[in-house]
């Protein structure tokens, strides 16, 4: 979402920008985290000003995690229900089942 001025083709007073990012990995959410410091303003009458706030961890699919869902897998196969994983949205979704 971005938001600012009061009409267009003049310049704003103030803008507003709030971008959601959703990251697969820890390392890219440690360079998502970093970009922001590499931005400056191109005129030295403005300021920029950059906050980042994550509000989930990472949940990457990891060997740990995949021997989990595996499982978890055989688990619900007893009972006739049938397991799967996938990502979605940058957190992995589980979802069981009847097929």
């Amino acid at each position: 979402m971005i938001e600012g001025g009061t009409r267009s083709n003049v310049t704003a007073r103030r803008a507003v920008a709030h971008l959601d990012v959703r990251v697969a990995t820890a390392a890219e959410r440690q360079r998502i985290t970093r970009a922001p410091d590499t931005l400056h303003p191109v005129d030295a009458r403005t300021r920029l000003e950059v906050t980042c706030a994550w509000n989930r961890p990472v949940f990457e699919r990891t060997e740990a995690v995949g021997q989990g869902a595996h499982a978890r897998s055989e688990c619900t196969s007893v009972s006739g229900m049938v397991f799967r994983s996938a990502p979605a949205a940058g957190v992995l979704t589980a979802l069981a089942g009847r097929e």
